[in-house]
């Protein structure tokens, strides 16, 4: 589990971030949120795979991130990337953000 400082310092860095972002150990659990996520459902104790319809979760890269240490990202929707990101110093946990890439 992340300490009070990691959570902390994710919420400085993704709080504004204009898309989900979650702090996300290696069996799923969401430790930490920002308002985005939380506001649909992702809050921390959540179980990200279980969360929405299942179809969203396809593709999914979170185990080969923790396989191979190194972030990951894919662009399954024509109008969206995901991302998953190794938390230096914590090899239990990752960043995953979705984002929508505006039409302009």
């Amino acid at each position: 589990m992340a300490d009070d400082e990691l959570v902390e310092a994710f919420h400085t860095m993704w709080d504004e971030f204009p898309g989900m972002a979650r702090l996300i150990d290696d069996q799923h659990n969401v430790v930490a949120a920002n308002p985005f996520a939380e506001e649909r459902g992702f809050v921390p104790g959540a179980v990200c795979v279980k969360m929405g319809d299942p179809a969203i979760h396809r593709g999914c890269k979170h185990a080969k991130m923790f396989e191979t240490g190194e972030a990951q990202y894919d662009n399954v929707m024509p109008d969206r990337i995901r991302g998953w990101m190794p938390v230096k110093g914590h090899p239990n946990l990752c960043v995953h953000f979705a984002i929508s890439i505006p039409e302009e």
